[in-house]
């Protein structure tokens, strides 16, 4: 958003972000997400209620 403003108002990206109380860090690239992120997360939940709370984080990682 402070990106659009900035070439509006002809500001500095820096000045403008700093107007709008925004990051410059949040519009520099997109987030992106791995092609098998949602099947690693379908898979962590089931071994997180297959396990009843007995593993944590660590440990069903490490087994993924």
């Amino acid at each position: 958003m402070c990106m659009t403003r900035s070439a509006e108002m002809s500001l500095p990206k820096s000045r403008a972000c700093r107007v709008m109380g925004q990051a410059r860090d949040t519009h520099r690239r997109k987030a992106s997400v791995a092609d098998n992120e949602p099947r690693l997360v379908k898979r962590i939940v089931w071994m997180a209620s297959e396990y009843g709370g007995r593993y944590g984080y660590s440990r069903i990682t490490a087994l993924l």
